[in-house]
This record gives C-alpha cells, structure tokens and sequence, in this order.
C-alpha cells in the first residue's frame, strides 16, 4: 500500500473509539507501515505526508506512540522509541503541544528506564523533521530542565508494573489511596472516550 492510500485509510478512522485487539493490531501496521515510508522519503515527500494527515488519523498516531513508550519498558530497544517518535514527527508535533509534549515526555522517559541514549534516539528523530525548527525542538527535548520534560507536566502518571512502566492520562488507571480518601470515582476508557466525541461534536 502506498503513502496515499494509508493516509486515506488513517483518515477514515472513528476518532476517540476504542478498538479491538484485531483493530489495533490492523491500525497499528498501517501507521507502522506509513513510518516507515516517512522515514525513508525526502524532505518534500516527507512534508507532503505531513500536510495530508487529519485529526483522526493523528490519534490514532497518538495510540500508536503512546503503545511504543509502553512497550519500550519490556523489549528495551533503541528502535521502539524512535518508532514512537517518528508519528509525533510525521504529526507535526513539538513539546509546546500538550499532545505531543505528552508523548516526547513518556518516550524519553521510557528510554531513561531502559536504560538506551534517549539524546541519541531524540536527535534520529530531528533528522526527519519538517522544519529546523520542529528539528531544533526534537533535539533539545532531552536536555530540558525537568520541569519542562517530565511526564507529571503534561498531567501524565507513571505506574511501575512487573511488565514495565504505565503511563496514564487524567482520569485513567486504578485511584490512588488519596483519591479513593476524598471519595473520587474511577473513570473508565470508554466513559472518556464518550466525554472525547461529545466534545469533539461540540
């Protein structure tokens, strides 16, 4: 399948849906597939892939990254966070996005934990970039002052499992004591998501 017609394809998707492990599965080698020929295209093909992606296609981008930096904590290879970077790249993003800042944070965060050159991914990163700028922003992610890369500053948590590190977003995973003290309710994923698609239809 070539660059349009996975783009197409991405474009299609039900934004703030949850899919199933068959879906997923399908969704995430589509957008593994459009990576790879991102990565391997010049700098006007590159752009012009950037330029076609809508906002349903960009979440799913969103999923797919946020998977990799999971996945990054139990098979600790270089290429699983640079292939959770590459979309955030191919999206456009930068860490004065909220979006994007989140999922540079949990990637490099990720690195950090399996103990790979997170400066080094970063800057593999850059090099894919559409402008100097998104360039520039990619390879000074890292060096940051804390404050401004750590997962709590996009309002992320990090759980520690036996399999590796979580990362979950307001409002999702397992309540810690002193929420459960002041009575808050656990929120589910699709709950979220339905709060998501209302807001999205304004």
């Amino acid at each position: 399948m070539e660059a349009a017609e996975l783009i197409v394809t991405l474009n299609a998707y039900p934004m703030w849906v949850e899919f199933d492990d068959a879906t997923s599965n399908k969704v995430f080698d589509e957008i593994h597939r459009l990576s790879c020929l991102y990565r391997c295209g010049s700098l006007n093909e590159r752009r012009s892939i950037a330029a076609k992606l809508e906002q349903a296609a960009k979440f799913q981008m969103f999923e797919y990254s946020r998977y990799k930096a999971t996945e990054a904590t139990r098979t600790p290879l270089a290429i699983n966070i640079l292939e959770g970077l590459v979309p955030v790249v191919m999206g456009g993003g930068s860490s004065r996005s909220a979006t994007a800042g989140f999922l540079m944070a949990i990637l490099l965060r990720s690195a950090q934990l399996a103990a790979l050159d997170g400066k080094r991914i970063f800057a593999d990163a850059a090099d894919l970039a559409g402008t100097e700028d998104q360039a520039s922003d990619f390879r000074n992610f890292p060096s940051m002052p804390l404050e401004y890369r750590s997962v709590e500053r996009f309002g992320a948590r990090e759980r520690l499992t036996s399999k590796g590190a979580v990362y979950d977003m307001p409002g999702e995973g397992p309540l810690t004591w002193w929420d459960r003290l002041r009575g808050k309710s656990a929120v589910s994923k699709s709950d979220l998501w339905k709060t998501m698609r209302d807001l999205e239809r304004g």
